[in-house]
C-alpha cells in the first residue's frame, strides 16, 4: 500500500494533461459530491490546503486523504489488542501500511486513475493559502479484490501470531506461565510460516518471551512416602511443587501440563520407565502414587515439564533462529526433579527352604555341594533358610506344578530351587579349571509365583580335578546367593 501511495503521488505530478482551473473558474460538482459508483468505477475525492502556497504539499496531502477514504471502503480495522504499540487510525495506518499489514508481494494499481485535479486560491490576494482537489477512479472489482486480499492477511496475521501472541500475554498475567510458554511458542512458530511484516523481529520477540516465561519456573520437592516395601503400596504419594522464583514458598503455579516417570520390573527383569500425564492444581501441586514395587533396591520417581507440544512447535521454527530455540530447550529441560530412595523387604524373616541340584557335565546329578553354600550364605546374612531335601525329585524332574505342590507339603513361605551345572573341566599347566553355571528361582509358594531368578557363571581352580569340581559348585553357589540376596 506504501508503493500505491508513492506511484499515486507520482501520477498526480506528472498530470501535464490534467487541466488546472484558474483562480476565477468554478469548481467542477465531484468537488463538492464525490460522484457515486457506476457500473464500472468507484470514485474517490482527497482536499487539502497548504498556508505557505506550496501546491505539491497541498496535492500530496489530499492524495493522502484519497489512500484514507480507500481504506475506510476496504474496512480494514486495526484492532489495538492485537498490534499494542504499532496500533494507528486508519489514516496513519494507510500512511504506513507496511508496519500494519503484511506485504510482500507486488502492490499494483490495477484498474486505478488520477483524473482530475482542481487547484483554487482564496479571493484575499493577501493570503497565500492553495487549496487542492484530487478525484480518483478505482476500477470496483480491483478494488474489492485488494480489499479482500488485505482482509485476509490482517485476518492471517491475527490468527497465527497476534491472537497467541496476546494469549500468551493474558496467560503471563494470570500466573499461568506454562501456558503463556506454549501461546509464545505458536505465535514464534506462526510468524515463521506466514509472510507477516517484521517476520524476524515477531518470531524472535516470541521466542525470548517463552524463555523469559519458563525463567522463573522450578519444581520442587514437597513430600515423599516414608519407606517402601516390596509388594506394598506406597503408604503417601510422592508430591511436587511448580512454583515462580527462587522461594520455595513461591507462589504455585497452577494449571501446568507434567509428566512423572517410576520404574517397573519388566519380565526379563530389567527395570523400564513408566510415564504419567498430570497437571498442577490450583495451588502449584501434583502428586503420584506409583502401584506396589516387585523388586528391591534403588528407585526414583521423577517428574518434569511436559512440553512435548512445545518442543513440536519448535521444531516448525527455522535453523536460522537455533540458539533462541536452543535457549527455551534448556529452560525446558532443567523444570525437572526426582526423588531418589531404596525399596525394602522383609526377606530376612520370611524362612526359605533351599533345594539345588549338583550335575556334572554329562548331566549326571552330583550331589548338594552348591546348596550347601548357598545355604551358608544365607545364613551369614541373617537370612532363615534350611535345605529341602524331599523336593529334590520335583525339581529334577522340572514340573514347575508339582515343585509347588512339594513346597506346599512342606509347608514352605518361599522355597530357592535350581541346579549348578559344571559347563568343562580343563587342566592348565598344573592346576584344574572348571566352569560351572548354577540357575536359582525364588518361588513365594502363597501366591504361586517366582519373585525372582538368578543365573550365574564361576570359574574355579584346584590342584586336582575334584577339588575344582567341588570349588566350582561351592563358588557358583555363594555367588548366586549373593545375587539373590541383593534382588529380595
Amino acid at each position: 500500500m506504501k508503493r500505491i501511495i508513492a506511484a499515486i503521488t507520482v501520477c498526480l505530478l506528472f498530470l501535464g494533461c490534467v487541466s488546472t482551473p484558474s483562480q476565477a473558474q468554478k469548481a467542477p460538482e465531484w468537488v463538492l459530491d464525490t460522484p457515486d459508483p457506476d457500473a464500472t468505477y468507484t470514485y474517490f475525492v482527497g482536499d487539502s490546503s497548504d498556508t505557505s502556497g506550496d501546491q505539491t504539499k497541498a496535492t500530496e496531502q489530499a492524495v493522502g486523504v484519497i489512500i484514507s477514504n480507500i481504506v475506510k471502503y476496504m474496512g480494514v480495522k486495526i484492532n489495538a489488542e492485537f498490534v499494542g504499540d504499532t496500533q494507528a487510525t486508519l489514516d496513519s495506518y494507510a500512511a504506513n501500511m507496511k508496519q500494519k499489514i503484511t506485504e510482500t508481494s507486488q502492490a499494483r494499481i490495477v484498474g486505478f486513475t488520477v483524473t482530475e485535479k482542481f487547484i483554487s486560491r482564496p479571493k484575499d490576494k493577501g493570503s497565500k493559502t492553495i487549496n487542492a482537489y484530487v478525484l480518483a477512479k478505482y476500477e470496483t472489482k480491483e478494488l474489492n479484490k485488494e480489499r479482500d486480499r488485505i482482509r485476509k492477511l490482517i485476518e492471517e496475521q491475527e490468527n497465527m501470531v497476534l491472537v497467541p501472541e496476546k494469549a500468551g500475554n493474558d496467560a503471563l498475567a494470570a500466573g499461568r506461565y506454562a501456558d503463556a510458554v506454549q501461546s509464545f511458542l505458536q505465535a514464534a512458530a506462526g510468524a515463521a510460516s506466514v509472510d507477516v511484516d517484521n517476520k524476524e523481529i515477531k518470531v524472535e520477540r516470541n521466542l525470548n518471551s517463552a524463555r523469559n516465561a519458563l525463567l522463573p519456573l522450578r519444581l520442587i520437592r514437597v513430600s515423599a512416602p516414608v519407606g517402601i516395601g516390596l509388594g506394598q503400596d506406597p503408604a503417601e504419594p510422592f508430591v511436587i511443587k511448580l512454583v515462580k522464583g527462587e522461594n520455595d514458598n513461591g507462589p504455585g503455579v497452577p494449571g501446568a501440563k507434567l509428566a512423572a516417570s517410576y520404574q517397573r520390573k519388566m519380565a526379563s527383569g530389567r527395570l523400564t520407565n513408566k510415564t504419567e500425564d498430570l497437571a498442577s492444581d490450583a495451588k502449584g501441586l501434583a502428586s503420584i502414587k506409583p502401584p506396589a514395587y516387585d523388586y528391591v533396591g534403588a528407585s526414583k520417581v521423577a517428574f518434569s515439564l511436559n512440553m512435548g507440544s512445545a518442543m513440536d512447535l519448535l521444531d516448525r521454527i527455522p535453523a536460522k533462529y537455533e540458539s533462541l530455540k536452543d535457549s527455551v530447550r534448556r529452560e525446558i529441560s532443567s523444570k525437572y526433579v526426582e526423588f531418589e530412595f531404596k525399596i525394602g523387604s522383609d526377606a530376612k524373616n520370611i524362612p526359605l527352604q533351599v533345594v539345588v541340584l549338583d550335575f556334572d557335565e554329562a548331566g549326571s546329578a552330583q550331589g548338594s555341594l552348591a546348596q550347601g553354600a548357598i545355604i551358608d550364605g544365607f545364613l551369614k546374612e541373617k537370612f532363615k533358610a534350611t535345605a529341602a531335601n524331599a523336593a529334590k525329585a520335583a525339581v529334577q524332574g522340572g514340573d514347575e506344578a508339582a515343585i509347588l505342590t512339594q513346597a506346599k507339603a512342606l509347608g514352605a513361605k518361599r522355597l530357592v530351587y535350581g541346579s549348578a551345572r559344571l559347563e568343562s573341566v580343563k587342566k592348565d599347566g598344573g592346576a584344574f579349571v572348571v566352569s560351572c553355571r548354577v540357575s536359582l528361582s525364588v518361588l513365594d509358594v502363597d501366591s504361586g509365583t517366582v519373585i525372582s531368578v538368578s543365573e550365574k557363571s564361576v570359574n574355579a581352580i584346584g590342584t586336582s580335578e575334584s577339588e575344582a569340581r567341588a570349588n566350582a559348585y561351592r563358588d557358583s553357589g555363594r555367588t548366586a546367593a549373593k545375587d539373590l540376596m541383593a534382588k529380595l
